[in-house]
């Protein structure tokens, strides 16, 4: 006697073949129990005919949904989805304060570029003004037979220069203040340009670097003695520094 394959309830067979059936796991009743031999099996063709079924239509399905993307690929597909769920979740206020934010920043940005510009371009100018300044300082000193390259360094130690109103103004400074002279009056005055030469040229070693050296009079009083025009006299220490090699070179400056 042939066994159903599948049977509603054990009482449908005799008892003596009742335990060669098994609970059906994908359905109601009971299925026969078949060791699988030689790629032989007890298989539901009926519900594998209604899976494949199934699958069938829902691919179709997909295939006709897929047609609406025109060229777009599956993984475009997705990741236009993923975008969509993105921007659905998207807080407006919070998207508008972020961007807001970022525009806060660049322009922060670009006006700081702007400005540091700006201020280097100022800061040049000024710079500028301050060196055409002390060039004034320069031609007087050799106006008054002096050697101006030697004492650019002093110059500098000595004015600090400020830009009042676009102007560049020079002030003899020591120890960072405005320094002062009092004339024959009494009377208190800014120190000038003409006091400086005036003591550089009684100074033991700057003294050397105008065309009028320094000497000790009859009496104690202070002449000058005019040098040979064409050269100036520097010490051994301004030699030294290494600022003279052209000068010493072409005979124009000697060392004492």
């Amino acid at each position: 006697m042939a066994l159903k394959a599948l049977i509603k309830d054990l009482s449908d067979v005799s008892k003596e073949i009742q335990s060669e059936y098994v609970k059906n796991t994908d359905g109601d009743g009971y299925i026969l129990d078949v060791i699988k031999t030689e790629g032989l099996e007890l298989q539901n063709v009926g519900g594998l005919k209604t899976a494949l079924t199934t699958v069938t239509s829902e691919r179709d399905t997909i295939k006709e949904t897929l047609k609406s993307f025109g060229e777009l690929k599956p993984a475009d597909v997705l990741r236009k989805i993923k975008r969509y769920d993105e921007i659905k979740n998207l807080n407006p206020e919070k998207l508008k304060k972020e961007a807001v934010n970022e525009m806060r920043e660049t322009i922060r940005g670009e006006f700081k570029e702007v400005i540091k510009k700006a201020t280097d371009k100022v800061s040049a100018y000024e710079n500028s003004l301050k060196s055409v300044a002390r060039e004034s300082i320069y031609s007087e000193i050799t106006k008054a037979g002096g050697f101006a390259k030697g004492l650019k360094s002093e110059v500098i130690e000595n004015t600090s220069v400020e830009i009042v109103d676009g102007k560049a103004v020079v002030n003899f400074v020591k120890d960072g203040k405005q320094r002062l002279i009092s004339d024959d009056g009494g009377n208190t005055r800014n120190y000038s340009t003409k006091d400086f030469i005036k003591d550089m040229k009684n100074d033991d070693d700057y003294g050397m670097l105008f065309t009028t050296g320094r000497k000790s009079g009859a009496g104690g009083e202070t002449n000058y003695q005019q040098n040979d025009k064409n050269v100036t006299y520097i010490t051994q220490a301004q030699a030294a520094s290494g600022d003279f090699i052209k000068e010493i070179n072409n005979g124009t400056v000697q060392v004492k």
